[in-house]
């Protein structure tokens, strides 16, 4: 009896992680979610448990996710409309752009949220990318290239904006 209690209750508790840790789906264009600015994090009054449950919830959708660079990833691409994004593997708290000059490039870009299409979107060669990590830090750096178009690209989605509102559509 014993043994068998011992079993159930292992086995109920994996079946319990696995629902826990499945993996969001992602919201897709063009849910208002997505067109909505998403509202930042107070770090007053929100907790760090409850900070780490969106971090881990954006880091299996992220993981999961069956095409794309998995280079970077809003919240509200997984219908959590706070200020919170991935960016290469980092996790920013309410992040904020601000561009060093008025020189940019046009990028061709994908989005999880716009599967199988691609958008030639204008942005910035570099500028400085400021954010807060899951304890409350201010960060900020000066980026260019890939971060820099990635950073530019989850902070429109937490802005409310979608690559294919700002871009071109290219075919083929």
């Amino acid at each position: 009896m014993n043994k068998l209690f011992l079993y159930l209750k292992s086995w109920l508790a994996i079946k319990l992680l696995k629902i826990r840790n499945r993996p969001m789906d992602f919201v897709t264009y063009p849910d208002k979610r997505l067109r909505t600015p998403c509202e930042p994090v107070d770090f007053e009054t929100s907790t760090y448990e409850e900070r780490s449950e969106i971090v881990r919830k954006m880091g299996n959708a992220l993981s999961s996710a069956s095409y794309g660079g998995k280079l970077g990833l809003a919240a509200n691409q997984i219908g959590i409309t706070k200020c919170v994004a991935i960016v290469q593997g980092a996790v920013m708290f309410n992040p904020t752009w601000q561009p060093a000059k008025q020189q940019f490039d046009y990028i061709v870009e994908g989005c999880y949220s716009i599967p199988n299409r691609q958008f030639k979107v204008k942005r910035d060669k570099y500028g400085w990318g400021t954010w807060y990590d899951i304890d409350g830090n201010k960060k900020s750096y000066k980026m260019k290239g890939l971060s820099a178009i990635v950073f530019q690209h989850e902070v429109d989605h937490l802005n409310g904006i979608c690559c294919c509102e700002k871009g071109e559509e290219v075919h083929g």
